[in-house]
């Protein structure tokens, strides 16, 4: 996926993303309209407040678990603040583009239905965790270390769920026709 996404983002000639949740869904809508070849209509959200509440829910989440599982040592609570973390994350990982297609309306309903059709928390958990670990770190991967490099897997990450958004809607679309 990676391969096919990191060409897809560099023959592009879309800016990349800046660093907080407006611009980064002004971003992912610029791509939504590329991809489909037509606009998306204007959707007037407070971005960061989406963005603040899912990843509280995410961090609080974890966070809980993580202080539960301290009698068995630092490395068990890391490895169950991580999972507890991109399980709720699976929940919400298509938030930002829900909001972007059809507003506010049953945000959270939609987002869960969504996750369920793209197979559930773990089938969805290892599609993310990867995307996750190139967002984050892809960036030191790449010759000569430049600030750059982070922005581009940043956007990597980002295009690749827009991706497989698109992908999801266009089967969800196909099996309403059928």
């Amino acid at each position: 996926m990676f391969t096919s996404i990191s060409e897809l983002y560099d023959h592009s000639m879309l800016e990349p993303a800046r660093a907080d949740f407006s611009s980064g869904a002004r971003w992912m809508k610029s791509w939504l309209e590329h991809l489909r070849n037509r606009a998306l209509p204007e959707q007037n959200i407070n971005w960061a407040y989406y963005g603040i509440i899912k990843y509280t829910i995410c961090l609080v989440g974890a966070l809980l678990f993580a202080l539960l599982a301290s009698p068995l040592g630092y490395l068990s609570q890391f490895i169950i603040f991580a999972l507890v973390f991109y399980a709720l994350e699976a929940q919400m990982v298509f938030l930002f583009p829900l909001l972007l297609e059809g507003g506010e309306i049953e945000i959270w309903k939609r987002s869960l239905k969504l996750s369920n059709q793209a197979g559930g928390t773990v089938k969805v958990m290892l599609t993310v965790i990867p995307i996750a670990a190139t967002m984050i770190f892809g960036g030191f991967f790449r010759a000569p270390l430049r600030r750059g490099n982070f922005v581009r897997a940043w956007c990597i990450g980002c295009l690749a769920i827009i991706v497989w958004y698109e992908r999801l809607r266009v089967e969800e679309e196909l099996c309403k026709q059928n």
